[in-house]
């Protein structure tokens, strides 16, 4: 639809699309993030997986999909979305340095398709990257199993822990 002329003997100076009414013609996207491990250790790779519905009856074509840390872009990757389904999007992800990330995946974040609504585009994940202290046995958790690791490296010669 274009902007409507109010009075006919004195025009807009500009004709354009404008906000339509019928928003059932429109796509919307919105993505879902999830992490494969919410705490890792510092070095690990963990998994970004994003599903990007499209809860639209149009389909879109080479939609923008770029995955943060913090405010850092990490990847970016272009895909097709078809009407009312979804597609998928995965990329890894290392830190080195133990903290808490906001891992973030943003949909169409320059605005180029046209949509219901923009403002539901992205979601995240924190991800807290960290050493577990007493977790000698790099299980990701700590139990009487690590001092049984322990006591096998000390006495018995058993495998050098490797927790720092």
């Amino acid at each position: 639809r274009y902007d409507p002329l109010p009075n006919p003997e004195n025009p807009p100076l500009y004709w354009g699309v404008r906000n339509w009414t019928d928003l059932d013609w429109y796509s919307d996207l919105v993505p879902s993030l999830s992490v494969s491990n919410n705490n890792p250790k510092p070095g690990q790779t963990i998994s970004l997986n994003a599903t990007i519905y499209n809860n639209g009856n149009v389909s879109l074509n080479n939609v923008n999909v770029r995955f943060y840390s913090n405010l850092t872009l990490i990847n970016e990757q272009f895909v097709n979305v078809p009407e009312n389904s979804f597609a998928l999007v995965n990329t890894q992800y290392t830190s080195s340095i133990e903290g808490t990330y906001n891992m973030k995946v943003v949909v169409d974040e320059d605005n180029i398709k046209i949509e219901k609504d923009d403002s539901n585009n992205q979601d995240s994940k924190l991800v807290t990257f960290r050493y577990i202290c007493g977790d000698v046995n790099d299980d990701n958790k700590v139990t009487v199993s690590d001092v049984v690791y322990l006591i096998n490296y000390l006495f018995k010669g058993g495998t050098l822990p490797q927790c720092r």
